[in-house]
């Protein structure tokens, strides 16, 4: 597993090889054709962008904690990991949660549309056929109120569970 990282200014490439890092006992090295970062035990792949730091990558087994500080202290700039917020360009942790509980609803909502049409919903046919067919008996049965789109999120988690409850080979886990 891996993690990116990125700094919140402009790098010149040719600054960070040019050796300030050397004062943090960092030195730079190619490895088949990828230029890293390495502290004589640690290490971390640098990527270019238009003759400046795209990201640096940090592989697993890997602590470059030490490497990130340094070329943070030694060019005056915050790097972050690609678990913050302005990694992906958010400046608070709320937009990013705003983000993503978005792309949620947008998911839920597809998902939703494509069922009661009966539209590819990129689930597999025998998979999305007895998802239909559990949704259809919800809509069809006893509680048809489930089709009102506030109610979305109910259908969906009872459509879940009925999948669960026919399908034990699932282990729980239902696709949508």
């Amino acid at each position: 597993m891996c993690i990116d990282f990125r700094p919140l200014g402009r790098i010149a490439i040719n600054d960070l090889f040019g050796g300030r890092l050397k004062a943090y006992g960092t030195e730079h090295w190619n490895y088949e054709g990828q230029r890293c970062l390495y502290d004589s035990t640690n290490y971390v792949h640098v990527y270019e962008r238009d003759r400046a730091v795209g990201s640096f990558t940090r592989f697993m087994g890997n602590n470059a904690h030490y490497i990130i500080t340094s070329i943070s202290e030694a060019f005056g700039m915050r790097i972050v990991s690609e678990h913050e917020p302005e990694f992906w360009g958010f400046e608070t942790q709320a937009e990013w949660d705003a983000c993503w509980d978005a792309m949620h609803q947008k998911y839920l909502d597809d998902f939703y549309a494509a069922a009661i049409r009966v539209e590819p919903n990129g689930i597999g046919s025998d998979m999305r056929d007895y998802i239909l067919t559990a949704i259809e008996k919800v809509l069809m049965g006893a509680e048809p109120e489930l089709s009102h789109p506030n109610m979305r999120e109910e259908l969906i988690m009872r459509a879940a569970e009925r999948c669960r409850r026919a399908l034990p080979e699932l282990n729980g886990d239902v696709p949508f």
